[in-house]
């Protein structure tokens, strides 16, 4: 079958984060049958996904996707921080204050695959508290394709709804397994929901090629697979524990 999944509108997440985060469904129409159900992503990011039917008498099969990046971490309020220090010390030269940055990340070990901040944690506790409200206004039919009132469903040219903007629960989480990715995706897909539906959270699974790109910075170095399978028991780490796929270190990697 081929993999449809039709564009729809972003919806900003974490304005905020620093980073900034947003989350988006993706439009994928390849032009082959995929090698695989599941879909890749940019490092540092999760993947989150869900099946829409009542396209089979199509001859297609349609998922939306989410993509999200991490909330503001610990490293990002360091990195911060050394460049506000050094531009009060009178620097100005955009190498310099680079260089300020970069020395906070070597030099402080407790950067080491960084937590989410505390703002962070607010960030995308708001955004999951407004992402569930997002979901419970998707008053569907079962086809996901029926008539709702729904301010967020749009309608083609001829008045018959796009399917594109029904928006679910994600079935399945991709998500990098470093700790500020880890934290970002159980915040927002699991404990934002907690107590508040009656459906079954989402499959999680650590995927190694998430992850970004290895700087040599500390706070880019994840934990060991028994360190995060304590702190996050909901995610499946059975990828990154099989070691097939080995991230390159250097900032000039792919």
């Amino acid at each position: 079958r081929r993999l449809v999944a039709h564009s729809s509108r972003s919806i900003p997440l974490l304005q905020k984060a620093k980073p900034k985060t947003e989350l988006m469904s993706s439009s994928l129409t390849p032009p082959s049958p995929p090698t695989s159900p599941l879909p890749t992503g940019s490092a540092g990011n999760s993947l989150a996904g869900n099946s829409l039917g009542g396209l089979e008498s199509l001859g297609t099969s349609k998922k939306v996707i989410y993509f999200v990046r991490h909330a503001e971490a610990e490293h990002n309020v360091k990195e911060r921080e050394a460049v506000a220090a050094a531009k009060i010390a009178g620097e100005t030269r955009k190498e310099e204050l680079e260089k300020a940055r970069k020395a906070v990340l070597a030099e402080d070990a407790s950067l080491k695959d960084a937590p989410l901040s505390r703002d962070g944690i607010d960030q995308v506790r708001n955004t999951g508290r407004r992402l569930n409200k997002l979901f419970a206004s998707m008053k569907a039919a079962p086809d996901g394709v029926g008539p709702s009132p729904s301010r967020h469903r749009s309608h083609s040219r001829s008045g018959s709804t796009d399917p594109s903007s029904v928006f679910k629960k994600p079935d399945v989480v991709l998500v990098s397994p470093l700790r500020r990715a880890l934290m970002t995706a159980t915040e927002l897909f699991l404990h934002a929901d907690e107590g508040g539906s009656d459906d079954s959270p989402p499959r999680f699974l650590a995927i190694e090629a998430l992850r970004e790109k290895r700087t040599g910075y500390l706070a880019d170095e994840r934990s060991t697979v028994e360190e995060l399978r304590k702190e996050f028991p909901h995610v499946d780490f059975s990828d990154v524990e099989a070691e097939t796929v080995v991230v390159p270190t250097g900032e000039g990697n792919p």
